[in-house]
């Protein structure tokens, strides 16, 4: 099952490097049907990933 916690947790601490971020972000994307998951992630973490 995917974590989505330690997923959330990673993307808010930065303490991903690149090659993780992307593993990550494809995992989100597979799970990305879950459209709640979606509309959460989007809502509390958009803009800081666009910061960074």
């Amino acid at each position: 099952m995917f974590d989505v916690e330690s997923f959330l947790l990673k993307k808010r601490t930065g303490n991903v490097n690149g090659t993780d971020r992307k593993k990550t972000f494809i995992l989100y994307k597979k799970f990305s049907v879950n459209n709640k998951l979606k509309i959460l992630y989007n809502k509390k973490y958009k803009k800081k990933l666009k910061r960074k």
